[in-house]
C-alpha cells in the first residue's frame, strides 16, 4: 500500500533494482514527452518517490534506473492537467511526462509533504517552487498535502531528532554516506550534557558540510565553534550562508582561522541581511581585519536589531581609523548601550590617538569586561573617558602590557592626576584590576589605591601591579601603608617590581596587617642577595603563626635556593594557606627535602605550584612517596620543565604515582587517611604518658612488698593500693581500646540511616513541588495543542501518568547528595571521637598518675611510721625507684589548673617533726623532673640513710601527695586554699647564685 492508501504495485524485479530495505511511499506509471539527453525517443517510465528522492525507471527494452535525485535539487514543479514538469538543477532542458491530473496532484502532494516535515522551520517556497495550470490545481495538491503531514510523524524544529533528520537528508543530497556514530555522538555528549554549541572539531571534515547546511534548517544547536583551524573556502560559503538564514545562531566563535578581510565583510553582509538574527556573542579574534573590514562589521553592528552581548575583536590589527569607525556604529544602535556587556579590543595597535576608538565608552554603557590590554593606550587618557561612561557597570579592567602615564622630564616629578582617585572611588562595581608591565609608577598606584580605601561599594577587589617600576617614588612607604589600609583588597599582586630589601619588608608587613588580604604575589623581587635576608625572616615569621590571613602565595622566579627551606618550613604548623607557588627558586634537593616535611605534615595546603626547580629524579620521587602519605592536597601540576631531563621509564611510573595519589585526593578514600593520620597522632601523644604509668606501678609493687614485712600495717590499707595498682594497669588498656574505632561500622549505618531519613523529609517536599509544576506546564500545553485529541477525560489521565511516574530519579538524587554528605559528617564524627578519647585517656592518665603517687606516698609514711622489728628488716625496706608525680602546665589541652599543696600539711595535722633533707633554700625547676637537691643538712634518721641520693625529695613529695590522700578520704577536712603555683618548691633563684643542680 502507498501513503494515499492504494494498491502500490511495486513489481519485484523494481524493487530489486532499487534495494530491498528503500523505504517505498509511491509508484506511478508516466509517458516521457519529447528526447532523452543523448537523443533517443523516450518511452514509459516508472516514478518511484521514497523518503528523500525520486527514482525514474525505464521498462523497455529493458528495465533499468535512468536518474535519481534528491528533492533539494528540484528547483520547480510545473503541473496541468496533461503534464508534469520538473526543473532540476545543474540540468538545462525541463524533464516533462504525460499523466493523469490525479497522479500529478499526489506526486506533487508526497514530495511536498515531505518536504515540509524534514525542513519544519524553512518556508516550503524557499525548497521547491510550484506552478498550477489551472490554480485550482494548487488548492486540491494543498488539500491532500496537509492530509498526508497528519499521518507522519511530526518532529520540532529545534528537537535533536530533527537535527538528525535534516543531516541524513542533506548526506543524500550531497552523496554523502551517513556514519552511525554521528547519530549517538549527538545524543550522548551533545544532548546528554546540554551543549547547543556545534564545535566543528569534533567531526570530520566529510560531515562538516551537511552539518553546516542542516544549521540553515533547524533550531537545535544556538552557536558555532572553530578555533585555531583553517576552513576552506567551500565550508566558509556554507558559515555565510547559515548567518544568512538561521534564526537560533546566537554563538559564532571564528578564532585564529585565517580569515581573509573580504570573507569578514560578506559574514557581516550576511548577518546585516537576516532581519531575525538572534546573534549575540561573536568572536573574530585571531584574524586580521583591515579597515573596509572593520567598516562592514560595524555597519552589521549598527543594524542588530537586538544589539549584541559579547564582542571580542583581539589581535585583530585594527588600526585607529578602524576603531574609530566601529565606535561610531556602536554609538548609532542605542540598544548597544544596554547590551553588550563584554569588550575586548586586546592586541591591537590603537596607538595614542585612540579617542574615536573608545568613543564608544564615553556613553554610558552596560560593559561589564573591558580588556584594552597591549593596545598602546595611556593610562590617563583611558580613564578619563571610563569615568565618563563606566562607572555603574564595569567589574573587570585589563589595562596590562600599555605604554603607562608619560615619562617626566630628568630630574622633575610630575603630579598624579586626579581621575585616578575619582575613577576608582566612583566605580561601584569593580572586582579585578590588571595593570601588568604598563609601566606604572607607585604614586599612580598609590592614587589608585587611595580610590578604593574611600569607595563604599566595594565589598572586594584584585590587583595586579606587577612588572612595573614601584622602587621610584617620593614616599617609598605611602604605597605600604595604604595597602594595609585598604579592606577591600583581597589580591595583591607586586611580582618583579625590582623592589629592594627595606621595601619588600615594608610591602610583607603592610599586607599581613591587612585581614581580608587573601592572595599575595611577590615573586621576582629576590634578584639580589641583599634582599633575602630580612624580608625573608619576615615573611617567614608571618607564615609560621597560627592565626595568618593568608590563602595563596606565589613566590615565583624568585631563585631563592636554598632560602626556600626557611619559608616551607615556616609553613608546617600554618593552617590558612591553601595555594602555594614555589616554582623558578632552583631549591634542589635541600629544598626539596623541606618541601617533603610540608607534605607529611601541612593538612591545610591544596594546591602546590614547583617546576622549574633543578630537581632530580630521586628528588621527585621522594615528593611523590611523601603524597602517598598526604590526603589533603588536591593540585600539583607536574614538573615539566624539570622533567624533560628525567628517564623515560622513571618520568612514566612516577606521573602514574603523582595521578594516582592526586585521584585518591579527590575520592572518598583520602578521609580513611586523615582519619589514620589523627589516630597515629593522638597515639603518639600519650605514649609517654602511658609510660609513666607503667613506671609508677612497678614502683608501688617495690613498695607494696616493703610494706608487708612490716608489723601493724592495716589490711585495708594493702587492699587499697594492690586496687589502685590493678585498676592503673586496666588505665593502659583502656588508652588502647578507646582509640580503636569498634563502632565505626555501627556509627556508618546510623548517620547514613539518619541523613537518608533527613534528605527524605527536605528533598522530597521540593522534588515533588518543581516535579508537579513542570509536569503541569507540559499537560496543559499538551492538552492546548492537541484539543481536538485529547479530551478532558485524557487530560486527568495524562496528570495521573505522572503522579504514577517511578522515583528513581529521586533516589538517585538522594544517593548522590549522601554520597558527598555522608563521607564528611562521618569523618568530622571520627575525628571528634578520636579527639574526645585523647582527652578521656590523659585525663585517666592523670587521675592514675596521681593516685599512684599518693598511695606510694603513704606507704612510705606508714614505712617511716612504724619501727622495724630487727636491723636486718632495713633492707627490704630501701626504696629502689625514685617516685615522680607529674604536675599538669597550663598550656596542655585540658587547661587543668596546677595542683599546688602545702608542704607541711597533712589531714590538717603537723608533719613529724623530724628534720627533711630538703629544707633549706628551695631549688628552681628546670625541666619536667625535679633537680635533685642540694645537701645542706645532715642526715636526721635512718629512714633518710636507706637512699641518700633520692629519698630527700621522695619525701618531699610523699608529705604533699599524703595531704593530698588524707585530704580526699577524710570527710571532716576543710578545703586548703590553691597556693600560687611553684611558691614552695621553685622560687626565683638568687643572681648570685648559680640555678644549675649539681
Amino acid at each position: 500500500m502507498d501513503v494515499f492508501g492504494k494498491a502500490l504495485g511495486l513489481q519485484d524485479t523494481e524493487h530489486k533494482l532499487l534495494g530491498r530495505d528503500l523505504p517505498i511511499f509511491l509508484r506511478k506509471e508516466l509517458e516521457a514527452d519529447g528526447l532523452t539527453k543523448k537523443g533517443e525517443q523516450t518511452g514509459p517510465k516508472v516514478l518511484i518517490i521514497s523518503s528523500s528522492r525520486c527514482f525514474l525507471l525505464s521498462k523497455a527494452p529493458s528495465l533499468k534506473l535512468d536518474v535519481s535525485f534528491n528533492y533539494l535539487r528540484i528547483h520547480k514543479v510545473e503541473c496541468s492537467e496533461t503534464k508534469l514538469t520538473f526543473h532540476l538543477e545543474s540540468e538545462v532542458k525541463p524533464r516533462e511526462f504525460k499523466c493523469k491530473t490525479r497522479d500529478a496532484v499526489e506526486i506533487i502532494a508526497l514530495i511536498t509533504a515531505q518536504c515540509k516535515n524534514i525542513f519544519t522551520a524553512t518556508p516550503l517556497e524557499d525548497i521547491v517552487k510550484l506552478g498550477f495550470d489551472p490554480k485550482s490545481l494548487g488548492d486540491e495538491v494543498t488539500t491532500l498535502r496537509d492530509t498526508v503531514l497528519q499521518s507522519m510523524e511530526r518532529i520540532e524544529a529545534s528537537s535533536l531528532n530533527g537535527f538528525i533528520r535534516v543531516y541524513g537528508f542533506l548526506c543524500d543530497y550531497l552523496s554523502l554516506p551517513i556514519s552511525e556514530e554521528i547519530p549517538w555522538f549527538l545524543r550522548h555528549v551533545y544532548f546528554g550534557q546540554g551543549k547547543r554549541i556545534l564545535k566543528l572539531s569534533d567531526f570530520s571534515s566529510r560531515d562538516l558540510q551537511p552539518f553546516l547546511r542542516a544549521l540553515k534548517y533547524n533550531h537545535f544547536f544556538e552557536g558555532l565553534f572553530v578555533k585555531d583551524f583553517k576552513l576552506p573556502s567551500e565550508l566558509l560559503e556554507e558559515i555565510a550562508g547559515v548567518l544568512a538564514a538561521s534564526h537560533s545562531i546566537k554563538t559564532v566563535v571564528l578564532s585564529e582561522c585565517s580569515l581573509k578581510p573580504e570573507f569578514v565583510g560578506t559574514l557581516a553582509n550576511s548577518i546585516k541581511g537576516n532581519s531575525k538574527a538572534a546573534l549575540t556573542h561573536l568572536d573574530l579574534s585571531g584574524n586580521a581585519l583591515d579597515d573596509k573590514a572593520v567598516e562592514l562589521l560595524g555597519s552589521m553592528m549598527e543594524s542588530l536589531p537586538h544589539g549584541i552581548d559579547t564582542l571580542i575583536l583581539a589581535n585583530c590589527k585594527i588600526t585607529s581609523k578602524g576603531g574609530s569607525m566601529l565606535a561610531s556604529s556602536m554609538k548609532l544602535n542605542k540598544k548597544m548601550q544596554y547590551t553588550l556587556t563584554h569588550l575586548d579590543l586586546s592586541s591591537n595597535p590603537l596607538g595614542p590617538d585612540h579617542q574615536g576608538s573608545l568613543g564608544f565608552l564615553q556613553e554610558p554603557n552596560h560593559i561589564a569586561k573591558l580588556n584594552l590590554s597591549q593596545c598602546g593606550l595611556a593610562f590617563e587618557a583611558v580613564i578619563s573617558v571610563l569615568s565618563r561612561g563606566c562607572n555603574q557597570f564595569l567589574e573587570e579592567l585589563n589595562m596590562s602590557y600599555n605604554i603607562g602615564a608619560s615619562k617626566p622630564k630628568k630630574g622633575t616629578v610630575l603630579p598624579v592626576p586626579p581621575v585616578f582617585q575619582q575613577y576608582f572611588s566612583s566605580a561601584i562595581a569593580i572586582s579585578s584590576i590588571d595593570f601588568t608591565d604598563s609601566k606604572l609608577t607607585a604614586d599612580i598606584a598609590q592614587a589608585v589605591l587611595e580610590g578604593l580605601e574611600s569607595n563604599p561599594n566595594i565589598q572586594s577587589v584584585s590587583l595586579n601591579l606587577s612588572l612595573n617600576d614601584l622602587a621610584q617614588t617620593q614616599d617609598e612607604y605611602a604605597l605600604a601603608r595604604h595597602i594595609s589600609s585598604t579592606k577591600c583588597l583581597t589580591s595583591l599582586d607586586i611580582s618583579s617590581c625590582g623592589l629592594e630589601d627595606e621595601a619588600i619588608t615594608e610591602y610583607v608587613s603592610a599586607a599581613s596587617l591587612n585581614p581580608s588580604l587573601k592572595h599575595l604575589g611577590i615573586g621576582g623581587n629576590f634578584s639580589k642577595s641583599t634582599a633575602r635576608s630580612a624580608a625573608l625572616k619576615r615573611l617567614a615569621s608571618l607564615l609560621a603563626t597560627k592565626d595568618g590571613h593568608f590563602e595563596s602565595l606565589s613566590l615565583s622566579n624568585s631563585k631563592l635556593k636554598e632560602n626556600t627551606v626557611m619559608l616551607l618550613e615556616s609553613l608546617l604548623k600554618n593552617n590558612t594557606l591553601l595555594k602555594l607557588d614555589i616554582s623558578g627558586n632552583n631549591m634542589s634537593s635541600v629544598g626539596v627535602h623541606a618541601l617533603v616535611k610540608l607534605l607529611l605534615t601541612n593538612t591545610t595546603i591544596r594546591e602546590i605550584v614547583w617546576d622549574r626547580n633543578d630537581v632530580s629524579v630521586k628528588d621527585m620521587q621522594e615528593v611523590v612517596t611523601a603524597l602517598e602519605h598526604n590526603y589533603t592536597l588536591r593540585v600539583m601540576p607536574l614538573p615539566l620543565h624539570d622533567m624533560e631531563k628525567f628517564p623515560k621509564d622513571a618520568g612514566e611510573v612516577i606521573v602514574q604515582r603523582l595521578q594516582m595519589y592526586l585521584c585518591r585526593n579527590h575520592s572518598d578514600e583520602r578521609l580513611k587517611g586523615v582519619l589514620q593520620t589523627r589516630r597515629q597522632q593522638n597515639r603518639l601523644k600519650t605514649a609517654q604518658q602511658a609510660a609513666e604509668v607503667n613506671r609508677e606501678v612497678v614502683d608501688l609493687e617495690d613498695v607494696l612488698k616493703a610494706t608487708e614485712k612490716i608489723d601493724g600495717v592495716k589490711a585495708s590499707e594493702l587492699a587499697l593500693a594492690q586496687e589502685v595498682k590493678d585498676q592503673a594497669n586496666k588505665v593502659l588498656q583502656l588508652v588502647d581500646g578507646l582509640y580503636t574505632p569498634v563502632h565505626e561500622d555501627t556509627q556508618i549505618k546510623s548517620i547514613s540511616a539518619h541523613v537518608a531519613s533527613i534528605l527524605d523529609k527536605m528533598m522530597m517536599p521540593i522534588f515533588e513541588e518543581h516535579i508537579k509544576e513542570s509536569s503541569e506546564k507540559m499537560v496543559l500545553h499538551t492538552v492546548r495543542s492537541c484539543t481536538t485529541l485529547l479530551s478532558p477525560e485524557d487530560s486527568e489521565l495524562l496528570r495521573q501518568l505522572v503522579v504514577e511516574q517511578p522515583n528513581d530519579d529521586f533516589f538517585q538524587a538522594k544517593r548522590t547528595v549522601a554520597h558527598k554528605v555522608v563521607p564528611e559528617i562521618i569523618n568530622y564524627v571520627s575525628l571528634v571521637n578520636t579527639q574526645v578519647a585523647t582527652s578521656v585517656a590523659e585525663q585517666a592518665v592523670d587521675c592514675a598518675l596521681e593516685k599512684l603517687g599518693v598511695i606510694s606516698a603513704k606507704l612510705l609514711q606508714l614505712q617511716k611510721s612504724k619501727k622495724a622489728p630487727d636491723s636486718s628488716a632495713e633492707p627490704d625496706m630501701v626504696v629502689s625507684r625514685r617516685f615522680t608525680f607529674r604536675v599538669k602546665e597550663e598550656d596542655t589541652p585540658n587547661m587543668r589548673k596546677k595542683r599546688t599543696r602545702k608542704a607541711d600539711q597533712v589531714d590538717g595535722s603537723e608533719l613529724p617533726s623530724e628534720t627533711l633533707a630538703t629544707e633549706g633554700t628551695p631549688l628552681q625547676h628546670l625541666g619536667k623532673s625535679r633537680p635533685k637537691p642540694a645537701r645542706l643538712h645532715k642526715q636526721g634518721s635512718s629512714m633518710a640513710s636507706m637512699n641518700s641520693t633520692d629519698g630527700s625529695l621522695a619525701r618531699q613529695k610523699s608529705t604533699t601527695l599524703l595531704s593530698t590522700c588524707d585530704e580526699r578520704e577524710s570527710n571532716s577536712a576543710s578545703p586548703v586554699p590553691a597556693e600560687p603555683v611553684g611558691q614552695d618548691l621553685a622560687p626565683e633563684p638568687q643572681p648570685s647564685e648559680d640555678p644549675t643542680p649539681k
